[in-house]
C-alpha cells in the first residue's frame, strides 16, 4: 500500500496549483474558473458511464486484479496517475489555444459570448434536442493489455487514454465544453489546470470499484450505476446550463442573466423529460 500511494502524489501538486491559478487572477475571473472546474469534475465524473469507464470497473477491480495476483491498490495507483498525466496532456493541448488568444487580444466580451452558445450547444446535445450532435469517438481501450503487460503499464495506459478524454468514448458534449472554456480562458496556466482536473476526476473514478471483490459485489456496482446515469447526464447538462448563465450575466448583466434563465428552462425540461423516461424504460426492462 505505501507503494501505491506514493501514486497519488500529483492530488496536492494539483490542489497546490489551484491555489496558485486562483490567486492570481481577478475576482470576477476566479469565480467563473470555479465554475468550471466544477462543471470538469462534472464532466470527468459521466465518463464513468462509457463503455470505457464501465469496461474499466469490471477489468480493474479488487476481484479481477486478485485473479491475477496483482494488488489493486497499485494498479488503481498507476491508473490515477496515467489519468492525471492523460489530463495534463490535453491541459497542455488547451493551454496553447489558450496562449494563442491572450497574444491576438482577444476581447473578454466576445469570449464570454462564445462560451455562452457553447455552454447552451453542449447543454441541448446532452439534453439530445434535435439538431444539436457532438461526436462520441466510439473507442474502447484493448482490455487484452491485462494479460500482455505488467499492472503498471496497462494500468498507467489505461489511465492515459481515459484521462485525456477524447481517445475514447466521449459521454457528454460537457467534454468539448471543458476544451472551449480552458481555451477561452486566454489563460494558459488555468487550461493546464483543468486539464489536470479533468484526469484527476477520470482516475479517481476507478475506485467507484473498490468494493468488487467478489461477483455479487460486482453486479451490485453496476446496476447502481444503470440506475444512476440518466441522472448523471441531467447533472451535465444542469451543469452546462449554470456556465450559459455565468457568462451571459457577466456579459450583458442582470438582464442578460435573467433571459439566459428563461431560454434554459426548456433544456431542463427536455432534459428532465428524458431521465424519466429512460427511468421507465428501465423498470419496463
Amino acid at each position: 500500500m505505501t507503494i501505491a500511494l506514493r501514486h497519488f502524489e500529483p492530488i496536492p501538486r494539483v490542489l497546490a496549483t489551484a491555489n496558485f491559478v486562483l490567486l492570481r487572477i481577478s475576482t470576477k475571473a476566479r469565480r467563473v474558473v470555479a465554475l468550471i472546474i466544477a462543471v470538469t469534475v462534472v464532466v470527468a465524473a459521466r465518463g464513468t458511464w462509457s463503455p470505457c469507464g464501465l469496461s474499466m470497473l469490471s477489468t480493474v477491480t479488487p476481484l479481477a486484479e486478485r485473479s491475477r495476483g496483482h494488488s489493486f491498490a497499485r494498479t488503481a495507483g498507476w491508473f490515477v496517475l496515467g489519468a492525471v498525466l492523460g489530463g495534463t496532456a490535453l491541459g497542455a493541448a488547451m493551454a496553447t489555444f489558450a496562449w494563442a488568444l491572450h497574444y491576438v487580444g482577444v476581447q473578454t466580451s466576445a469570449r464570454l459570448v462564445v462560451l455562452a452558445l457553447a455552454a447552451l450547444y453542449a447543454a441541448a446535445a446532452d439534453a439530445r434536442i434535435s439538431f444539436f450532435r457532438v461526436p462520441g469517438i466510439p473507442r474502447q481501450v484493448d482490455e487484452r493489455w491485462v494479460d500482455r503487460y505488467r499492472p503498471w503499464v496497462y494500468g498507467l495506459g489505461y489511465g492515459a487514454q481515459v484521462g485525456t478524454g477524447v481517445a475514447t468514448y466521449v459521454m457528454t458534449a460537457g467534454v468539448y465544453l471543458v476544451i472551449v472554456c480552458a481555451a477561452l480562458s486566454a489563460n494558459p496556466a488555468v487550461a493546464l489546470f483543468l486539464g489536470a482536473v479533468f484526469g484527476l476526476t477520470r482516475g479517481l473514478c476507478i475506485f467507484v470499484g473498490a468494493g468488487i471483490t467478489n461477483p455479487d459485489r460486482l453486479r451490485s456496482v453496476h446496476d447502481l450505476l444503470d440506475r444512476a446515469s440518466p441522472g448523471s447526464l441531467a447533472t451535465c447538462v444542469l451543469a452546462e446550463l449554470a456556465v450559459w448563465v455565468t457568462a451571459v450575466g457577466i456579459a450583458f448583466g442582470a438582464a442578460g442573466a435573467g433571459a439566459a434563465v428563461v431560454i434554459a428552462l426548456p433544456v431542463v425540461v427536455v432534459a428532465w423529460s428524458r431521465v424519466h423516461a429512460d427511468r421507465s424504460a428501465e423498470v419496463v426492462v
